[in-house]
């Protein structure tokens, strides 16, 4: 086993020791430690810390995820994370091999330039994407030093490059939306090769000064209440760590109900969280919203009917799309009339390489569910059976 220091900046939070294939911690120990550092709000348990190291290795979905392994000379993702130091521009977390005299100044991916020039040992140089966690194929690009400014690079290589323009219209979405209290969204800008998207930029919304906390480990914080769901449970912890408890529930229904309209399937746990400062270890809000490449149909080539829109299964709090509207308590905080057009859809797609026939297809499908969500807002409560029994169909 390989013995690491598990660091927060320059606090050391506990003493963790991998496996030998780097994929699973085996102890972990906070013993004269500064266990309140730590990942989980501090709640350090062997469970956790597992959960914490399988987040952040690259998983064995991601396309090209053999041949960076062969390229850095590693076996699996856990080996290639451990090897980089398990570094992040998402947060300062770091871990330190117990024999190596570093510190967090010599390795900060925020200060150092980090295209391959920080080399501290055995002449490697550490690489910012080892824990960039999802299936579609990502990197880090630095546009500037000075002042410092990273972008996140995502390609997707499946239906005509849909996962990157569905980023895109979620952020057209969100603007025509305008502001709910505490709810931010992040900007993706498409890029374009040969009339086509072929991948997608945004700009990073931390930095060493502002880390980012997974839901997870808000969750993950504390045992299980059995008397609440995940969802409240998530919302009272919330408030504890200093949130409004008014502002979280805006921000909370806005995302699940924006996800409805916008069919996404991935808001797991990963896929949204808070922004803390690196020092104080204050809440300081929620990130904004980000990831919602797997949506507006990119999975499917027909026109669906109202059961299917309603099914379809999801990551998150719930495992389908309409069971998510169960938590709402304010549904008028989405203005229907400013949320795009079919025809407006139809433009944007067409607008980004997508064939007619696809962009009408998406389109369709999100007027219908457009629709769904109007009968929702006038007051009525979807039920998956009676949707089935009924089988019915909308012109």
């Amino acid at each position: 086993m390989k013995v690491y220091l598990l660091m927060h900046k320059n606090v050391p939070v506990a003493i963790m020791s991998l496996n030998d294939t780097f994929e699973r911690i085996e102890k972990i120990s906070t013993k004269s430690m500064n266990a309140e550092y730590g990942p989980f709000l501090g709640n350090i348990t062997i469970e956790n810390m597992n959960r914490w190291w399988k987040n952040r290795m690259i998983p064995g979905a991601r396309a090209n995820l053999q041949e960076v392994l062969a390229n850095a000379g590693c076996q699996t993702s856990g080996e290639y994370l451990a090897k980089n130091l398990a570094l992040s521009l998402t947060d300062t977390y770091w871990i330190r091999p117990i024999e190596m005299d570093v510190t967090w100044e010599d390795v900060n991916l925020f200060t150092h330039l980090y295209d391959h020039q920080l080399k501290i040992h055995n002449e490697n140089s550490y690489h910012e994407g080892s824990s960039l966690n999802g299936q579609m194929r990502k990197y880090w690009e630095r546009i500037s030093a000075d002042p410092i400014q990273n972008y996140l690079i995502k390609q997707s290589e499946i239906s005509e490059g849909q996962q990157n323009i569905n980023e895109t219209f979620a952020g057209l979405l969100h603007q025509k939306q305008g502001k709910v209290p505490d709810t931010e969204y992040v900007v993706y800008e498409p890029i374009q090769e040969g009339g086509y998207c072929t991948g997608s930029r945004c700009s990073a919304f931390t930095s060493e000064d502002v880390e980012l906390v997974y839901a997870t480990d808000v969750v993950y914080s504390q045992k299980e209440r059995n008397e609440e769901s995940v969802y409240e449970m998530f919302l009272h912890i919330c408030t504890e760590q200093g949130l409004r408890v008014e502002n979280s529930r805006s921000f909370m229904e806005y995302l699940l109900m924006t996800d409805f309209i916008l069919a996404n399937q991935d808001r797991h746990m990963n896929n949204f969280g808070l922004l803390r400062d690196t020092e104080t270890l204050q809440i300081l809000g929620f990130a904004p919203i980000y990831d919602t490449g797997n949506s507006m149909y990119w999975n499917t080539s027909r026109i669906l009917k109202p059961y299917d829109l309603l099914s379809e299964s999801m990551t998150g709090f719930t495992k389908k799309s309409a069971e998510n509207l169960r938590y709402i308590r304010n549904r008028e905080l989405i203005d229907l009339d400013k949320l795009p057009t079919k025809e407006e859809t139809i433009v944007f797609y067409q607008k980004y390489g997508m064939s007619a026939s696809r962009a009408e297809m998406v389109a369709e499908n999100y007027q219908k569910k457009r629709e769904l969500f109007e009968e929702y807002q006038e007051g009525k409560d979807f039920s998956l059976y009676l949707e089935k029994l009924a089988g019915r169909e909308r012109a």
